[in-house]
């Protein structure tokens, strides 16, 4: 995974090479995390970052954000709700 999930950071990150180096290493760290569900992202923004970061899981319960439109295009998030 170490391999491949930089160069995903890197092409969404590509204008914040630090973010996306920082945020590989985050997905790193999560990938080797067991969750159960309900699995609730806070700040799930579009979603996007989710989507690499949360890998193995298919499916997310829910995503939270002030704007819920953008995760809803992503469709990872079982259901999607603004605050």
């Amino acid at each position: 995974m170490k391999n491949k999930i930089l160069p995903k950071f890197l092409s969404q990150f590509w204008f914040a090479p630090a973010d996306a180096l920082l945020r590989a290493h985050e997905a790193i760290i999560w990938s080797k995390q067991k969750l159960t569900s309900p699995i609730l992202d806070i700040g799930c923004g579009d979603g996007q970052t989710s989507k690499l970061v949360l890998a193995k899981h298919k499916m997310i319960d829910v995503g939270v954000d002030l704007d819920p439109s953008g995760a809803e295009k992503v469709g990872i998030y079982k259901k999607s709700n603004c605050c």
